[in-house]
């Protein structure tokens, strides 16, 4: 199919429209041809392997010339026929006729497709031709590679799926990027500097390790790609387990072709295959992925020393609470608000006033860990157990399932060996929650747990020693009654709002921008106070390479520095219709 898309293009300090015209492929969607200036992608398998009425029309079309004979060879490469593309726009763009004739040939060949796929499959290529989504940044080298990839794995005779070309071309892109990675055996991750900060690609990541924890797949097979800076903390969890591979240049396309043609043939993963370690970059606090020395890019969680973090008003009651006795801390906010990095900050403190500081994020637990309330709350026990240098044999020993119920089991173990054992207040940091919601019969049974364990400290000497942070999103499309909600009406509620204009005006400050009152009135009405967009709009300022005037200008579009955010949206609107219609109704 045909498509038109509207894009703005930065030249030289200046922004001008374009429209490109979108050849879509009729079997996978993926764009064919980009037809009008703004990137050179291909006329694509469509015309070098699939559909022979649109390679003949092209043949055709161009009868006596040059680019008649690179038609017709079998299987011209998608270098060859980039030479070819100024030649297939002007054709396209200069005849109406043209278009609409090359638009009734690929619906037609769509058409075909679809009766053709009716047909009962073949069990054999079931086995043996696999799916993958490859991931990856619309830049250099990350296209090439991309590229490099796809080529290998189609003439391998699997499937691959190239992501990016279809992210924000179609208008259904987001139903099908969940698609594709719903029946994907694999997702090849393509880890660039642009990526490692990517909330898309954060997205892609989640999503697929949540499908591989129900379904065993998609696996994910990380490559780092000239890869420098710090991966997002989000990211960064995800992929904690998960062996990389490491490509440097053009010297090591050949190798990692061929270990990802293995890995995928036979069906493993990297963690079964055989590589080379790469030389992974240290991912400390310290490290600043560009080259500003006076500049933080936002990644996450904040260091405790950066000069960049504003305090809001609500934090500071928190430090005093957290020394008083049975405190309990609920911090929610939604994703990006500086949930993590108030916790941080927080677990600083009690550390400084000599209390045991033991933290879990739940992020970083696989699927498996949520099979049974007893194994979590194994986990659970022997995870904080060994920050404290309790092994976890005790838990092992104390542990009676045939007597008592798991949440006995669990409180027993807490105070024989945890409490009793500690001389100092400890508190106990539990962040990302909201990764328990999905799971109602572990949920309904360890928030309750934990209301009980402060209830208990309130007039137990013991339990007393127990302090409690719990921070959760609040973008979590998962319903919770009033039971299991963490935590009620029990303990201070944290809520993180965005920044006020007094805050934002430190923050602009602190970035040493002039205009200061300008700024904040245009980042107010954009950004509402947003903290993550609000520094990453003041850092990209801070850097000069763009105008407040262009930043507000380009910020709802694919060329804004905000497109990541917006695309992680309306992927979440897409996957959840009730939330879409909701926000139908009040916009």
């Amino acid at each position: 199919m045909i498509y038109t898309h509207q894009i703005q293009i930065q030249k030289n300090g200046k922004i001008s429209s374009t429209h490109l015209l979108l050849v879509m492929d009729p079997l996978t969607g993926l764009v064919l041809a980009i037809l009008g200036g703004a990137a050179a992608n291909l006329l694509s398998d469509s015309v070098r392997q699939g559909s022979s009425a649109v390679k003949r029309a092209l043949q055709e079309r161009f009868k006596g010339r040059a680019e008649a004979q690179i038609l017709a060879q079998e299987e011209p490469t998608s270098e060859v026929l980039a030479a070819i593309r100024p030649a297939i726009e002007q054709e396209i763009l200069n005849d109406p006729q043209f278009k609409e004739d090359l638009t009734n040939l690929i619906t037609d060949s769509e058409k075909q497709s679809e009766v053709q796929q009716v047909g009962t499959p073949d069990p054999t290529q079931a086995q043996t031709h696999r799916r993958i989504f490859i991931s990856y940044r619309s830049k250099e080298p990350d296209i090439g590679l991309a590229h490099a990839f796809y080529e290998a794995l189609l003439g391998a005779k699997h499937v691959p799926f190239m992501a990016e070309e279809i992210i924000g071309l179609r208008e259904d892109w987001p139903k099908r990027i969940d698609q594709e990675l719903e029946q994907s055996d694999y997702l090849l991750l393509l880890l660039s500097n642009g990526a490692a900060t990517s909330e898309m690609v954060i997205e892609v990541v989640r999503r697929a390790r949540e499908l591989c924890g129900q379904n065993g797949k998609p696996q994910i097979l990380p490559i780092q790609v000239c890869l420098g800076v710090p991966l997002n903390y989000q990211l960064r969890s995800y992929l904690e387990h998960v062996p990389q591979e490491r490509w440097r240049g053009s010297e090591d396309t050949q190798r990692l072709v061929s270990v990802v043609l293995n890995v995928v043939g036979q069906g493993i993963s990297f963690t079964q295959q055989q590589i080379t370690e790469p030389e992974v970059p240290e991912f400390d606090n310290e490290m600043r992925p560009l080259p500003e020395a006076d500049l933080e890019f936002p990644t996450g969680v904040m260091k405790i020393t950066s000069p960049f973090y504003v305090e809001r008003d609500v934090e500071r009651p928190c430090y005093r609470l957290i020394e008083q006795e049975s405190a309990l801390l609920r911090i929610k906010a939604p994703r990006q608000m500086g949930k993590t990095s108030l916790l941080a900050r927080l677990s600083n403190h009690a550390r400084q006033q000599g209390y045991r500081t033991p933290s879990l994020s739940f992020q970083l637990w696989e699927a498996s860990s949520f099979g049974s309330l007893n194994l979590f709350l194994r986990r659970f026990c022997a995870l904080v157990g060994r920050q404290l240098g309790v092994s976890s044999q005790r838990m092992n020993e104390s542990w009676d399932e045939e007597t008592y119920d798991s949440v006995s089991n669990c409180t027993h173990y807490f105070e024989e060996y945890i409490l009793s054992e500690q001389e100092v207040p400890i508190v106990l940091s539990l962040d990302e929650v909201d990764q328990i919601f999905p799971y109602e019969k572990i949920a309904q049974a360890f928030f309750p747990m934990l209301r009980g364990w402060n209830e208990l400290s309130k007039n137990n000497d013991l339990w007393k020693k127990l302090r409690l942070i719990v921070v959760h999103s609040t973008e979590v499309y998962v319903h919770l009654d009033g039971a299991t909600s963490p935590f009620g009406n029990v303990g201070y509620p944290v809520i993180l709002p965005d920044f006020t204009p007094v805050e934002m005006q430190a923050l602009i400050e602190k970035h040493d921008l002039a205009q200061a009152r300008e700024v904040v009135v245009a980042l107010a009405a954009l950004l509402g106070g947003h903290p993550f967009l609000v520094r990453l709009a003041l850092y990209h300022l801070a850097l000069k390479k763009v105008t407040l005037a262009e930043l507000l200008r380009q910020a709802p579009t694919e060329a804004g520095y905000f497109k990541d955010h917006l695309r992680r949206h309306l992927w979440n609107l897409q996957q959840h219709p009730d939330l879409l219609q909701a926000m139908k109704q009040v916009s």
